[in-house]
């Protein structure tokens, strides 16, 4: 017959393994979840990576233009930063025409 103390001590036992089950079901689950990348997956990534290259650099080039006044670059980092792919390209179509005319 088990004794009081012994049923705790099973108990506790049960849940310790039982927790211990799930952790190590979980760490497996989120293991597996965040497993290499796929190709979609990292067209995504890289596409996220080269906006966000585009991004910067036509933010900084925006910003160490010394023919624009405030206003205006104020203007396009708004643009670049709405509407990322379009903006940048849009901004160096017109920054290029800018700078032969002068």
């Amino acid at each position: 017959m088990a004794t009081p103390g012994r049923r705790v001590m099973r108990f506790f036992k049960k849940v310790w393994f039982d927790s211990l089950t799930f952790i190590i079901f979980s760490k497996t689950l989120l293991m597996y979840a965040l497993s290499m990348p796929g190709l979609y997956e990292w067209v995504i990534i890289l596409f996220v990576i080269g906006v966000f290259w585009l991004v910067i650099s036509t933010v900084v080039s925006i910003a160490k233009n010394p023919q624009m006044e405030m206003t205006h670059k104020l203007f396009w980092v708004i643009i670049v930063v709405v509407a990322p792919i379009l903006g940048s390209i849009v901004y160096y179509v017109f920054n290029r025409n800018v700078s032969s005319k002068s």
